[in-house]
């Protein structure tokens, strides 16, 4: 990643324009005058990895982690047998690590994260191919691409080399592709939080046979102390399919069912009457406030 300002210049050139991004000093000047600053990244041009390939020199195996400030500020956890970034708060796997060492980033939370570090991802690719058998009369070539909307550049040459024992032709592609974050004020992060969703409800059935639903937004509900007056209760029952709760059966780590109340940590609980057989309710309004997000309401 480079700073916003920066990311303009990093399509003038077709050179990978950064170290190792790793701690250490940088001496300006030489001998008695110089002057030595100690740098996070050591980045002349502001440059931070998200991504962190650890070497050992053989001590040990190398190892990927992803940047500390990313996943603290989604407050991720590590899940070591999956190798997976998760937002237990959303249920959303936002980063994984393969076997094969291929780093997957959930596209979201990268552009929110970028717009808040006022940052541009510069993604890089550097291929070459090389043909098995030579032909003479393949011509060197070399060509230049550049998007109009400034975030594609890439170069394609053609040729041939000799490796000291044979003459081979050979492609060689290099390009770079820039990637920005979005709006800050989309980054959903504290004070530019989401506004709540609430979805509809079906809290009954009308004279002819039809669905009647209502928003589980609270302030949209009456109650007994006169709020939105000809609205269904805030205490109107809601009734499922005893099957929804099979979802947080099946996550014991993350989700307890107990009587009369579901709980994820100490994020949200919910009660619920769940002591009759073949399904389960809950109050319309408790469903509105309790459940953290629209997707836990769906």
């Amino acid at each position: 990643m480079v700073p916003i300002k920066n990311a303009e210049k990093q399509l003038e050139t077709n050179t990978y324009d950064v170290n190792t991004l790793a701690p250490g000093f940088t001496q300006y000047g030489a001998w008695e005058d110089s002057e030595v600053i100690y740098d996070r990244f050591n980045s002349d041009i502001g440059a931070e990895p998200i991504v962190i390939v650890r070497n050992y020199e053989g001590l040990a195996d190398e190892n990927i982690e992803i940047a500390d400030e990313f996943h603290l500020l989604f407050n991720l956890y590590f899940n070591q047998q999956s190798n997976e970034y998760v937002d237990l708060t959303n249920d959303v796997i936002v980063v994984n690590i393969t076997k094969e060492g291929f780093v997957e980033v959930h596209k979201k939370y990268l552009k929110r994260y970028l717009a808040v570090k006022e940052m541009a991802l510069v993604l890089h690719m550097d291929s070459k191919c090389i043909l098995s058998e030579y032909d003479a009369k393949l011509p060197n070539d070399r060509l230049a691409y550049r998007s109009d909307d400034g975030t594609i550049f890439y170069t394609l040459s053609i040729g041939s080399c000799n490796t000291g024992s044979e003459n081979k032709n050979y492609s060689l592609i290099f390009g770079k592709k820039i990637v920005f974050g979005c709006d800050i004020k989309n980054c959903g992060i504290w004070p530019y939080d989401e506004e709540k969703k609430y979805i509809d409800f079906i809290i009954g059935i009308d004279d002819d046979g039809n669905e009647i639903k209502f928003t589980s937004n609270p302030s949209k509900l009456s109650n007994h102390f006169g709020n939105s007056p000809g609205a269904p209760n805030y205490l109107t029952p809601v009734f499922f399919d005893s099957s929804v709760l099979n979802k947080y059966y099946s996550k014991p780590e993350i989700y307890e069912v107990g009587d009369c109340i579901i709980r994820c940590g100490t994020l949200w609980s919910l009660y619920i009457d769940n002591q009759q057989g073949g399904y389960v309710s809950a109050y319309l309004g408790d469903l509105g406030r309790d459940l953290p997000s629209e997707r836990e309401q769906y």
